[in-house]
């Protein structure tokens, strides 16, 4: 929690790095307002649409699942300033240890050096 006042502290006073971690440490703590809320997140003006006529809605576990299931490796995107992404990535791994999946591996954690 220290850490976290720290990083509004420095946000509000206009340290631009700090706004960044501090929507990583409010998805971590739940406060989905600053989190979701604190770094625009303008769309590209010349930003197109996917055309989707024909698209099929299916539940993602279940299509990520029967993708998996002749696959050694799944890998999954998600925003560190969304606690949502997490939550989902359990599910999704929760889904793949049944089908011989039993490593998670991400691209970045902090270091306390």
């Amino acid at each position: 929690m220290p850490q976290y006042l720290d990083l509004q502290a420095k946000t509000a006073a206009g340290e631009e790095a700090a706004r960044w971690q501090l929507s990583q440490y409010a998805a971590l703590l739940g406060d989905e307002t600053t989190a979701l809320g604190i770094v625009p997140q303008p769309r590209r003006a010349n930003a197109r649409l996917p055309d989707l006529t024909g698209a099929t809605a299916v539940r993602a576990l279940d299509a990520i699942a029967a993708a998996a299931a002749d696959r050694q490796i799944v890998i999954l995107n998600e925003a560190h300033d969304h606690s949502r992404h997490r939550a989902f990535a359990a599910q999704v791994l929760r889904r793949l240890r049944p089908l011989g999946f039993g490593w998670f591996g991400a691209e970045a954690f902090m270091s306390r050096q």
